[in-house]
């Protein structure tokens, strides 16, 4: 594997992306696959596999990213916190506010 550049690997990236679309298909894509042929049925419905495998590659990326920052003290904890709620809590905020 190649050495990630400032902490990323674009090819777990695409890979999680894709587990992504997944498990948004699980929830949300039956209107989409009405009338779909029965693979496709099926492929839908094991989305929940697609969950184990975004978190395991998600922890993975957060580990090549942070781990080496994290371990020689070149990052608090605190900060780690502070930078990962900020990626994500807009994400939710928008979420919170369309449900």
């Amino acid at each position: 594997m190649a050495t990630p550049s400032h902490g990323r690997v674009e090819a777990l990236t695409g890979a999680r992306a894709f587990a992504g679309i997944s498990i948004l298909f699980l929830h949300f894509g039956r209107p989409l696959f009405t009338g779909a042929p029965g693979w496709a049925e099926t492929l839908r419905h094991s989305g929940y596999v697609a969950t184990s495998f975004f978190l395991m590659l998600s922890g993975f990326i957060l580990t090549l990213a942070y781990g080496n920052k994290l371990a020689a003290g070149r990052m608090s904890a605190r900060e780690f916190f502070v930078a990962r709620i900020s990626r994500l809590y807009p994400c939710f905020a928008l979420a919170l506010a369309l449900m």
